[in-house]
């Protein structure tokens, strides 16, 4: 029972929960605006390279890596917007091809600019993200092993939930995003540009996702690969899609998959093979997508039900 609750497993599955979390804020913002960013796969691979290019262009350190990581997918989702809003392509279209832009583009550069084998970036000077000691909450058994020590992108992350929250439904900023993802004439009436309110949806977008990708590319080993990303931009999707119009629910969703996608790299310490690791969390993932279909179905059946015997009542009283 211990290593289901243990430090260390949840101490890593946190530092995956962060990388995650900011990706699906980053789809979050342009979906409420009415954009479907596809693409978010393709976007935290150029994150992701970015962060190990900055790194190595500029000898900065971990801050380079993170400025870089935020830069490049900065440009990746402007790109998409480029094409997909003001160019009017349909965005699933634009979104499928940045993924397979970003799989070949980020290791053709790897291999140019920096001789990477197979794509690969890997260099002994490269620096991870420092870690940050929490003075009052290390001191905490178990909660300061798995909260403490943590890179200040989670602890970011944390904090951008309520902030987006709450300014999606408290601002008149958040109000504007809303009524284009919902009605754009409503928003063009008021005099409001829609494709500028998604525009900037994607910006902020593009700062989340380049934040979770300095997450994964820096967070422990500093190194590039292709396909390092491993479908994460499509979970956060998935994320994105049951929270729907709740943003706070991101982090609870965000912290069950990287259990899960933790704990199924980590179920040999228990005897059970660790293959199952490329099925539990994306299992999960299908039975919280299911949770609202079923919730609605039975809601609707309890309300026929309730609807149609007042009507039997009122019929058997007419009769008699």
């Amino acid at each position: 029972m211990a290593f289901w609750i243990s430090s260390d497993l949840w101490y890593l599955a946190l530092q995956s929960m962060a990388t995650l979390l900011f990706v699906s804020l980053g789809v979050y913002l342009p979906m409420r605006a009415g954009v479907l960013v596809l693409g978010a796969e393709g976007i935290m691979l150029f994150g992701c390279f970015g962060a190990i290019a900055g790194e190595l262009l500029t000898s900065g350190g971990a801050a380079a890596g993170l400025f870089g990581a935020v830069f490049a997918s900065l440009l990746a989702c402007a790109l998409f917007a480029a094409v997909a809003v003001s160019g009017r392509v349909n965005p699933i279209v634009t979104g499928i091809a940045l993924n397979f832009i970003a799989a070949g583009g980020t290791a053709v550069l790897a291999a140019v600019l920096f001789s990477g084998s197979g794509g690969a970036l890997i260099a002994p000077g490269l620096e991870s993200l420092p870690k940050l000691s929490v003075p009052v909450v290390e001191q905490i058994p178990w909660v300061g092993k798995v909260l403490s020590g943590q890179t200040i992108v989670l602890y970011l992350a944390l904090f951008a939930v309520p902030l987006v929250s709450l300014w999606l439904h408290r601002t008149r900023g958040g109000l504007t995003m809303r009524v284009v993802g919902q009605s754009p004439s409503v928003a063009l009436d008021a005099g409001r540009s829609p494709s500028r309110t998604q525009w900037l949806a994607l910006l902020a977008g593009g700062v989340f996702i380049g934040l979770g990708a300095s997450q994964l590319a820096l967070a422990s080993a500093a190194q590039f690969s292709p396909g390092m990303t491993s479908g994460r931009g499509f979970i956060a999707l998935a994320l994105v899609l049951i929270a729907a119009t709740r943003p706070w629910l991101l982090l609870p969703l965000a912290i069950i998959f990287a259990y899960l996608d933790t704990l199924g790299f980590n179920l040999q310490n228990i005897g059970l093979s660790t293959e199952l690791s490329g099925v539990v969390p994306y299992l999960a993932i299908l039975v919280l997508l299911s949770v609202p279909s079923i919730t609605r179905k039975f809601r609707r059946a309890e309300s026929n039900g309730s609807d149609v015997a007042p009507a039997k009542i009122a019929v058997g009283r007419r009769i008699q």
